[in-house]
């Protein structure tokens, strides 16, 4: 997972310039920020959050917005990537 080689990566080189707990913007998308957060969290980055990349619509709701459209299956698809990345996180360590 590139996310948490991400993490490995940033720490070792914070900690080769002698730096404990760094403190870190992390900056993702709305979606995946919830597991990039527990990841880095993990290894030991104190993270202040910068969701971008919001998957919702600026206009007002309407009936029309209730028929199937393909690119939900595509949201759902990722919602569940994030999840399932987050349980095995937690179960593989």
């Amino acid at each position: 997972d590139l996310t948490i080689e991400n993490a490995k990566n940033s720490i070792l080189i914070m900690r080769q310039n002698t730096l404990t707990k760094p403190k870190v913007i992390l900056v993702t998308s709305a979606f995946h920020m919830k597991r990039a957060k527990i990841v880095f969290e993990k290894y030991d980055f104190k993270v202040t959050p910068i969701a971008v990349d919001f998957r919702t619509k600026a206009t007002p709701i309407s009936y029309i917005d209730a028929a199937p459209e393909f690119k939900n299956l595509e949201n759902n698809f990722l919602a569940l990537r994030e999840y399932i990345g987050i349980l095995a996180f937690f179960l593989l360590g």
